[in-house]
C-alpha cells in the first residue's frame, strides 16, 4: 500500500509512561511526485585531530575527601552594642544592629567580580571573610570554558561533518526509495540535516529541492517570535516554540557557538513522535542512516557519540529516545538491514511501531502540546535530546496539570525538594505551597531525592555541582560560630545556592531540558601594617565536594582529549583551593588557631580566584598568579538564565546573577571577634515575556540601567543597604597608610591633598623636626577600627577611631645614597604596641573629603631606649 501523510491536528494521545501499542496518525495511499533536489555543495570540514572515539563506559569518577566534621568551637557571644568585637570597617547604625542580631549583614553594591572584592579587602588591610559564593563563582567560570572550549574545538565540527553526512545518506534513501511511501519521508530527513547544515555553515546554500521545506523554518529560527509551524514537522499539533531558538548563556560569545546554539537546539528539540506514521518512518530512514554511515574512518555512531558522549558527562542523558535505542527496536523488528526498501515491508514496520511505542517514555515535558495530550504524546526520537536535569523534573511534578494552579514554578522548588526547610518556609509565604496537591507533590520529590546515594547524586558533572550545594542548606548547631546559627544565615545560603544553580542552568542551557509550564623607593621601606587574620566559612564538606568535582571535571575531560594544558591546570588549582579551605575550616570548627601562612593564604585569596577568572577567558590560559584578561569585556559575574516556559501565560520564568555584594561577618579568631568582610552573590527571579527570553548582554543592561526587577522579599533579612560614608573611611585609611610613608622619608607632602590646612601645617613642622634632627620614624599599623561616625548637614563629618600602632625611631636616613659610609640607620627609641583613641573631623569638597583635624587620647606614649 502507497501512503503519505494527512495532517491530523488532535492525534489519539499516546499512554504514558510505557504504552503497549500506539496508534500512529492514519497516512493516505497518495504519493507526492519525486522532487528534483539538485546540487549539494560540499563542506570542507575536518574531523578534530585531537578527538578521541570512546573506548569505554565512563568519565570519571567523584571521589571527595571523607574526613570527619568535628563542630567544637568555643566563643563569646557577640555584645548587643558590639563593644566586645573589632570593627576594621566603617558600618551604619543600621548595619550594626543588623550585625548585633545575626552576626553578620549583607550590603548592596555594583562591584563586577568576586575578586575585586577580595582584592580592595587586602589593600585595605581587612581582614577577609572566604565565602562559598566566591567558590563556586570560580568554578562556574572554569566550568564554563572548559565546556566553551570543547564545544569549539570538537563538538562544532563534529557536528558539522555528521549533518553533512547524514544529509547525503538521507538524499540517497530518497533516491532509493523513489515512487515509495517511503519517500517523502526520507526527503524530510534530507530536508531536517540540510537544515542543522545552513545553520552552522550560513553560506551553504540549501539544495534547491529541499528549500520549499527548510527555508520557511529557517525564517522561524531566526524570527524566534514564539508559538509556529514547522514545515518540516507540519503535524506537530501546536507547532514549535521558536523563541528557544535565541542564543543566550555563553552561546552569544561568538559566531560559532550562535550558530552551534540554533543547530543544537533543533537537534535537541524537534522529536520524531512515534504518535505520527511519517515521523516514524523518518525515525526509522534515520536510525538505518545512523548505522550505515561512515564520516571518514568512523561510524557516524562513533561521530554521533563524540558529542552525545562529553555532553551526557557535563549534563546528563537524553529523557528522550536516542538512535542507540532505536536501533536496537529496528534490529528486533527487520533483523538486519541492507537497503533503504527493506524497510517497505509494512508488517515488519508495524512491529518497528509496536517495538518503539514499548521504549521508555519522557519524564519531562519538553514541546508544545495541546490540553487533551500528555507525556506520552512526545514520546519519538530526538537525534541529540534535551537532557534530564533533575530540577527541570522537580519542576514538572509542581506545575500544573500536576498542581492545578500554579503556572510557573520557582526556583525555590529546587531547593524545598532538596530539603530545605527555609525555602519551604519561603513558599508558603508566598502562598505556593497551599495551593491543591503542591504539598503532596514535594513530600514525594523529598523522599525520593532523599533515597539517591552518592552514585546517583555523582552520575555527571551537573548532578554533581547540585550536590555540592545541599551542605549549604543544611542548619548547624552548636559548635559553629554564632554568625551561622540564624534564620537569616539560612537565607543567605539560600540565595547562594540560588545563584550557584542560576550559573549552572546558564552554563547548560542549550543541553539542559526546560519544562513547559603598587609604589617603590631606592631606599629601605618602612614597616608594612600588621597583615589581619582572615576566616573561612567553614563548610568544609562543601569544600570537598568542590574539589572532588574540580578533580572530576579535569580528568573526565582529559579522558577524550577535551581539555587543553591550561585549563587543566586551573582546575587542578581549584581543587588545591577547596582542599585547602576544606582543612582550614575544619581547624576553625575545633577552635584551633591557623599558621601564619595560612592566614597569609586567606589574604591573598582574592589573587588567586583573580588568576582563575582571567583564564577562563576564551583567550586566557592559567599560568598562576599575578596573571590579566586576554581580550574581551571586562569580566563580570552578572548572568542570566530562563528555567522554564507558560505557553499560555506567554512568560518565561528567568533567574538572574547580579553584581556582586558585601559581606561583613563578625568571625571568632584566637580567641577574638574580628569584622571579616568578603563577597557573596546577588540573586532574582523574574517572568519575562516568552518573546525576550534574556541574554548576558540584555540582563547586564538592565543592571546598570537599575531597571532591574527587585530581589525576593526574604533577602531582607540579612540585606541592608550600603550607607554614604564609605569616602570617610578610604580617606582615613588612605592618610594612616601615607602617613606612614610620610614619616618614614620626611616627605610631608605625601599627606597634604587630604589634610586640612592647619593640620597640615602641624604634620609638616613635625616630619621636619624629624629631619632636622637627623632623625625618621617607622610606624606600624597593627589594627584600624571604626567606632562611629556622624555626617553633618554643614558638610562637615566626625569619625573616630581606635588604633593600635607601635612606632621605631631611627638615626640617620632611610635613603641608601644618604647612609654615611654605607651603615644603616641606628635604632634609638621605640614605643612598644600602644593604642589610642582618635576623633578625625573632616569636611566635604565635593569630589571628596579633607581632615581638618585629629584629636588623639591619649597622646603616643614617650619614646624608651631599645
Amino acid at each position: 500500500m502507497l501512503l503519505v501523510l494527512v495532517a491530523c491536528t488532535n492525534p489519539p494521545p499516546a499512554p504514558t509512561p510505557a504504552p503497549a501499542t500506539t496508534v500512529p496518525t492514519p497516512v493516505s495511499e497518495a504519493i507526492p511526485p519525486h522532487v528534483d533536489v539538485g546540487p549539494v555543495a560540499a563542506l570542507d570540514v575536518a574531523l578534530p585531530v585531537a578527538f578521541k572515539p570512546a573506548t569505554g563506559p565512563g568519565f570519571a569518577p567523584f571521589k571527595p575527601d571523607a574526613m570527619p566534621v568535628t563542630a567544637s568551637l568555643q566563643a563569646d557571644p557577640i555584645a548587643p552594642d558590639l563593644s566586645n568585637v573589632r570593627l576594621t570597617v566603617m558600618l551604619s547604625p543600621e548595619q550594626r544592629e543588623r550585625l548585633a542580631q545575626n552576626g553578620f549583614v549583607i550590603s548592596p553594591g555594583a562591584t563586577r567580580e568576586f575578586y575585586e572584592i577580595y582584592e580592595r579587602t587586602r589593600y585595605e588591610n581587612v581582614p577577609v571573610f572566604v565565602s562559598s559564593d566566591s567558590l563556586l563563582h570560580t568554578y562556574h567560570l572554569l566550568f564554563d570554558k572548559v565546556l566553551r572550549r570543547a564545544e569549539s574545538n570538537a563538538f562544532i565540527p563534529l557536528l558539522t561533518r555528521l549533518d553533512a553526512t547524514l544529509l547525503q545518506t538521507s538524499l540517497d534513501q530518497y533516491a532509493a526509495l523513489e515512487g515509495t511511501a517511503w519517500a517523502e519521508p526520507a526527503r524530510r530527513n534530507a530536508a531536517y540535516f540540510a537544515l542543522a547544515v545552513k545553520l552552522l555553515n550560513p553560506d551553504w546554500p540549501v539544495p534547491p529541492g529541499l528549500a520549499d521545506l527548510v527555508e520557511p523554518d529557517l525564517a522561524q529560527i531566526a524570527a524566534h517570535n514564539g508559538m509556529g509551524a514547522s514545515a518540516i514537522f507540519p503535524a506537530y499539533p501546536q507547532g514549535e516554540d521558536w523563541s528557544q531558538y535565541v542564543p543566550r548563556g555563553h552561546y552569544t560569545t561568538s559566531e560559532a557557538l550562535k550558530r552551534y546554539f540554533t543547530a543544537m537546539m533543533w537537534h535537541g528539540r524537534m522529536t520524531f513522535r512515534v504518535a505520527d506514521a511519517t515521523e516514524t518512518r523518518q525515525a526509522a530512514l534515520l536510525t538505518l542512516a545512523y548505522q550505515q554511515t561512515q564520516v571518514e574512518d568512523l561510524s557516524a555512531a562513533q561521530v554521533w557519540a563524540g558529542i552525545y558522549e562529553p555532553t551526557v558527562f557535563f549534563v546528563g542523558r537524553s529523557d528522550d529516545l536516542t538512535p542507540t535505542e532505536y536501533e536496537q527496536a529496528l534490529a528486533s523488528a527487520y533483523g538486519q538491514v541492507e537497503d533503504p526498501s527493506d524497510l517497505l515491508d509494512e508488517t515488519r514496520f508495524a512491529a518497528f511501531t509496536q517495538a518503539v511505542s514499548e521504549l521508555r517514555a519522557p519524564e519531562i515535558l519538553g514541546m508544545l502540546v495541546s490540553e487533551d495530550q500528555d507525556l506520552g504524546d512526545t514520546k519519538g526520537l530526538r537525534f541529540m535530546g534535551q537532557r534530564f536535569v533533575p530540577d527541570a523534573f522537580i519542576f514538572q511534578q509542581l506545575v500544573a496539570p500536576a498542581v492545578p494552579e500554579r503556572g510557573l514554578p520557582s526556583s525555590l522548588d529546587v531547593m524545598a525538594a532538596l530539603g530545605s526547610e527555609r525555602a519551604l518556609a519561603h513558599l508558603t509565604s508566598r502562598g505556593d505551597a497551599d495551593l491543591p496537591n503542591y504539598r503532596a507533590q514535594l513530600d514525594d520529590l523529598r523522599t525520593t531525592f532523599a533515597a539517591y546515594g552518592e552514585e546517583v547524586w555523582t552520575q555527571n558533572l551537573y548532578w554533581t555541582w547540585v550536590y555540592s550545594l545541599r551542605p549549604l542548606l543544611e542548619p548547624v548547631g552548636e559548635g559553629y560560630p554564632q554568625f551561622m546559627r540564624s534564620e537569616a544565615w539560612l537565607d543567605k545560603q539560600l540565595t547562594t545556592a540560588l545563584a550557584s544553580y542560576t550559573e549552572l542552568k546558564r552554563d547548560t542551557i542549550l543541553y539542559a531540558k526546560q519544562v513547559y509550564v603598587e609604589m617603590g623607593y631606592d631606599s629601605l621601606r618602612p614597616p608594612d601594617p600588621e597583615r589581619p587574620k582572615g576566616y573561612v566559612e567553614p563548610v568544609p564538606v562543601f569544600y570537598d565536594r568542590i574539589a572532588a568535582l574540580a578533580r572530576m571535571t579535569s580528568v573526565g575531560l582529559a579522558s577524550r582529549g577535551l581539555i587543553e594544558e591550561g585549563d587543566a591546570a586551573a582546575l587542578a588549582k581549584m581543587d588545591e583551593i577547596a582542599t585547602k579551605l576544606a582543612g582550614i575550616a575544619r581547624q576553625q570548627l575545633r577552635g584551633e588557631a591557623l599558621s601564619t601562612d595560612d592566614y597569609e593564604y586567606l589574604r591573598f585569596y582574592g589573587g588567586q580566584i583573580e588568576a582563575l577568572a582571567f583564564a577562563a577567558s576564551d583567550e586566557g590560559s592559567y599560568q598562576g598568579g599575578g596573571g590579566y584578561p586576554e581580550g574581551g569585556d571586562p569580566l563580570q559575574a552578572a548572568v542570566v538564565a530562563d528555567l522554564a516556559t507558560n505557553p499560555n501565560q506567554g512568560v518565561v520564568l528567568e533567574n538572574g546573577v547580579g553584581r556582586v555584594f558585601e559581606i561583613y561577618v563578625v568571625a571568632p579568631i584566637e580567641g577574638n571577634l574580628v569584622l571579616t568582610k568578603g563577597a557573596v552573590f546577588s540573586h532574582y527571579e523574574f517572568a519575562q515575556p516568552l518573546s525576550d527570553r534574556l541574554t548576558d548582554e540584555a540582563w547586564r543592561e538592565l543592571l546598570d540601567s537599575e531597571q532591574a526587577p527587585p530581589l525576593a522579599d526574604w533577602t531582607t533579612s540579612y540585606l541592608v543597604e550600603q550607607h554614604a560614608a564609605g569616602v570617610l573611611e578610604e580617606t582615613i585609611r588612605t592618610f594612616n597608610n601615607l602617613l606612614v610613608q610620610a614619616i618614614w622619608y620626611s616627605q610631608p607632602e605625601q599627606v597634604e591633598g587630604l589634610l586640612g590646612p592647619q593640620e597640615y601645617a602641624d604634620t609638616k613642622q613635625y616630619i621636619e623636626g624629624l629631619k632636622a634632627d637627623g632623625t625618621f620614624v617607622g610606624a606600624k599599623l597593627i589594627s584600624l577600627e571604626f567606632r562611629s561616625f556622624d555626617l553633618q548637614e554643614n558638610g562637615q563629618a566626625i569619625v573616630t577611631t581606635r588604633e593600635t600602632w607601635s612606632d621605631e625611631l631611627y638615626r640617620g636616613s632611610p635613603y641608601f645614597e644618604e647612609q654615611v659610609d654605607g651603615q644603616p640607620p641606628a635604632l634609638i627609641g621605640i614605643r612598644p604596641t600602644y593604642t589610642i583613641n582618635a576623633t578625625y573631623t573632616l569636611r566635604s569638597t565635593g569630589d571628596g573629603w579633607v581632615i581638618d583635624t585629629i584629636v588623639m587620647t591619649p597622646n603616643p606614649p614617650v619614646w624608651i631606649e631599645p
